[in-house]
């Protein structure tokens, strides 16, 4: 079962923004450059405007036979069940596959940065309850 990821208005708000000023500087590039400088930032300003997207509309966990699998646009991360050390609610706002601040941590090593991966599922609590029996 895919739980997609809640998403903050204040993450909403920005991603409209950047989109916004996105949008606004490839029609500025479309005036001002060249045939091959508009065609390069074109292409440019479109990957950066996909790869936001697919962040804002494909960002899900889903539970697998030994495995939760994270996925966040074009980045995923496959956690073993038997490899997890802890998971708790948290607030933290580090980098991760989360889109609000409403987040659980999955803790798989002592190493702050390699270690740890935050979610933001709708439903936090029964997702909790479920990772714990797949951990056992």
């Amino acid at each position: 079962m895919k739980y997609y990821s809640k998403i903050d208005l204040w993450y909403k708000i920005l991603i409209s923004i950047v989109i916004v000023i996105l949008i606004t500087s490839l029609v500025m590039v479309i005036f001002t450059f060249k045939s091959m400088e508009l065609i390069l930032a074109v292409i440019i300003i479109a990957l950066i405007i996909v790869f936001i997207l697919s962040i804002y509309f494909n960002t899900y966990y889903e539970f697998k036979d030994n495995y939760l699998y994270c996925k966040s646009g074009i980045f995923c991360e496959k956690i073993k069940y038997k490899d997890i050390k802890s998971i708790k609610k948290s607030k933290n706002m580090f980098s991760s596959m989360a889109l609000s601040r409403d987040r659980i941590e999955i803790k798989t090593s002592d190493n702050i940065f390699l270690g740890l991966t935050y979610i933001s599922p709708f439903n936090e609590d029964e997702f909790m309850e479920l990772l714990n029996r797949k951990m056992k």
